[in-house]
């Protein structure tokens, strides 16, 4: 089945397996390469948000967005 972003280990480099989110956010996401079968390493976390690497990039996400999103 699979974790949500936000309950992944830190460090640790997986791939997403789903994003749950509507259309428009889940194109948003799409964009920065978060999508089914990409992989990303979640840097740091907080109770306001994930903080992921995907490729070269470091991305900031919101909490609600980052538990939309499953990874293996």
């Amino acid at each position: 089945m699979g974790l949500s972003l936000p309950d992944y280990q830190v460090d640790q480099e997986t791939l997403v397996l789903a994003v749950s989110a509507d259309d428009k956010e889940r194109a948003r996401l799409a964009s920065l390469g978060i999508y089914p079968g990409a992989p990303i390493k979640v840097i740091t976390k907080s109770s306001a948000g994930v903080l992921v690497a995907v490729g070269d990039a470091r991305i900031s996400l919101a909490s609600v967005a980052a538990g939309q999103i499953m990874v293996a």
